[in-house]
């Protein structure tokens, strides 16, 4: 199992020191260094896949107005601060710069926790130059593209939409997407848990399988593990509170497995919750020290 070190919240230096630069390239080098599997083929159809071309093209192009708009409204309106921005992005930069296949995988509080990820791992800069840092998403279309300009706002934004109701063969077909994806290089942000928790924690029983099915096949994936929540977030909700410090705790993960077919995929998708769950008692630990 590969893991960088985390982001430190207490009284961390202003930019990660050489020695834990070093140490995760050296790691993931060590990684790097074991045999390649055969990476699997695209399952998509000619069509699907130039659709996601013309919406990765669109997406590229109303970056430039969107992306200023988004990172102004979480700014000035929401007034969230993340602290450590620079040693984030930093570790983000070197593990998309790796090239291998890469997804983000978060807890889910929010409504918007994939806009925050967004702000959080890459500035505006570093992603219109290098645009397939900017992750793609999954949303669900009942909250994203039932109304018109979310819906378009949406697409622009890279967003694959999943009806959690929908059939097998839908559920199949985002999957493709993902994988298709994944081999042209870009980065896709998932959700384990497959929603937002409505308990306010991470549910390891409520986590789906689609994250291990999709990386079960590919040579040496690389996991970005994000915690996230509002200091003041107590529960799941629609935003963060104005003016809320975000939490944010980062990880990179290897998951490996002996397992094959579908036990591969589900071994997979637990040691992803289980590095989630692990990351998210690390933080009210840090907040039961704090308070006592």
């Amino acid at each position: 199992m590969l893991e960088a070190s985390r982001v430190n919240h207490e009284g961390a230096p202003p930019s990660l020191s050489r020695s834990v630069i070093d140490d995760v390239d050296g790691a993931i080098r060590e990684s790097n260094a074991r045999p390649l599997r055969f990476a699997p083929s695209s399952k998509l159809d000619a069509r699907a896949a130039h659709a996601l071309s013309v919406q990765r093209m669109a997406s590229r192009m109303a970056l430039p107005l969107l992306g200023p708009a988004t990172f102004l409204c979480l700014r000035t309106f929401g007034r969230y601060r993340i602290a450590n921005l620079r040693d984030i992005r930093l570790m983000y930069r070197r593990a998309i710069e790796q090239g291998r296949p890469t997804v983000v995988c978060a807890n889910h509080l929010t409504m918007i926790d994939s806009l925050l990820l967004h702000y959080a791992l890459g500035s505006l800069t570093s992603y219109v130059f290098h645009f397939r840092r900017l992750s793609w998403n999954v949303a669900a279309s009942e909250n994203f593209f039932a109304n018109p300009v979310l819906r378009m706002i949406a697409y622009l934004g890279k967003t694959l939409p999943v009806d959690r109701a929908g059939s097998v063969e839908h559920r199949s077909r985002v999957l493709d997407q993902i994988r298709h994806l994944l081999l042209e290089g870009d980065v896709v942000t998932l959700f384990p848990e497959g929603g937002r928790s409505r308990t306010g924690t991470i549910e390891p029983e409520a986590v789906t399988y689609g994250v291990g099915k999709v990386l079960k096949d590919y040579p040496r994936p690389l996991v970005v593990c994000v915690y996230l929540r509002g200091r003041h977030q107590t529960g799941y909700s629609t935003i963060p509170a104005p003016h809320d410090e975000i939490y944010l705790d980062l990880e990179l993960l290897e998951p490996r497995t002996e397992e094959r077919g579908v036990r591969a995929g589900k071994e997979i998708s637990r040691q992803i919750i289980d590095k989630l769950k692990d990351m998210e008692q690390r933080y009210f630990d840090e907040l039961a020290r704090a308070i006592a």
